[in-house]
């Protein structure tokens, strides 16, 4: 249920909170200081009460109508298609009546999510909430207690796995999609959206549209020739495009490494395959961490150990196999 006016505690930090505003605010640790402040702070809030009277559909197309313009195109689609899905489910409720059970049930009834769909969905379904508080639709967050599952750990594919799916895809658009991905080591769609002037054919680099911002990547001999090949064909917008001349789509990206996957029979692969590959390869071929990072498009080596720690176990058997033991001998 949502929260009552007062004051409160979370589990998660200490003392003593209120919404005020639409905003949670910190009142200190002590219970009879935080309830005087908590009653200035609503003394002096004149913002008017939000409406309880309208419905979730009206308030998810109104979020979605803001976000469109903030958000990037592949992160607006992803809000779009997960709001679709929370509207069918409780579209027709007044705002005032949502409480944490509704978006438990919406789980509930979509069994074939994995845990990091669910993470997924939990988390855009509670930033709408904030945005419903933001604009004072909203008194308090009625998820906040909503236990959000874990994101899965890629796990890295099996040794040659890879390189056998790239073998059996049978699109030559996909192809060199693919091919640019395993060279560079870059998000699926840094490269969708990746165009000729982007490239300094010279220097071997490009522009990036990277998740916070544009970087700077290295390119191969053979990712250069690929990407010459289409820029030939697709001068202006994006380069690597399927056979009827669209920009490459999230969903039919995972399709075709899907088909490849079977057809190979080596071995599951998904596009973010492309980058433990990158990592490990680079790995053995003694590349500083620092370089794979800013390749990859990480901030720090951090992320290199948190995302890719479960990569290689070939790797792992060469480098214990380096080290000689005497048998205990002095």
């Amino acid at each position: 249920m949502p929260r009552k006016a007062g004051i409160w505690t979370r589990a998660d930090r200490p003392g003593w909170w209120a919404t005020i505003g639409g905003r949670q605010i910190h009142l200190g640790l002590d219970h009879d200081a935080a309830l005087k402040q908590f009653h200035r702070l609503k003394a002096a809030d004149r913002t008017p009460a939000p409406s309880p009277s309208l419905r979730v559909a009206v308030l998810v197309d109104r979020y979605l109508l803001e976000a469109k313009a903030k958000v990037k195109p592949l992160t607006y689609d992803r809000y779009l298609q997960f709001l679709q899905y929370w509207v069918n489910h409780a579209g027709r409720l007044m705002i005032g009546r949502l409480e944490a059970t509704h978006l438990e049930a919406w789980l509930a009834r979509n069994p074939a999510w994995n845990t990091s769909t669910q993470h997924l969905a939990v988390g855009i379904v509670r930033g709408w909430a904030r945005w419903c508080m933001r604009h004072r639709y909203l008194a308090a967050n009625p998820f906040l207690d909503v236990a959000r599952p874990k994101m899965l750990r890629r796990r890295p594919p099996e040794p040659g796995a890879l390189e056998a799916a790239m073998a059996a895809i049978l699109s030559p658009e996909f192809k060199g999609f693919a091919v640019v991905l395993y060279e560079t080591g870059c998000r699926p769609g840094e490269i969708r959206s990746l165009e000729a002037k982007a490239i300094d054919w010279g220097r071997s680099t490009a522009i990036v549209d990277g998740k916070t911002g544009p970087r700077l990547v290295g390119l191969t001999p053979w990712a250069l020739a690929v990407l010459e090949t289409w820029a030939e064909i697709h001068p202006e917008g994006p380069l690597l495009r399927n056979s009827r001349g669209d920009p490459w789509s999230a969903s039919a990206i995972q399709v075709q490494m899907k088909r490849a996957s079977i057809r190979a029979g080596k071995g599951r692969c998904c596009p973010y395959s492309f980058r433990h590959a990158f990592w490990a390869r680079a790995v053995k071929s003694g590349v500083d961490s620092v370089q794979i990072a800013k390749q990859l498009g990480h901030t720090d080596t951090r992320m290199l150990i948190k995302v890719y720690a479960e990569v290689d176990h070939q790797m792992m058997r060469e480098a214990v196999a380096k080290i000689q033991s005497d048998g205990g001998k002095g």
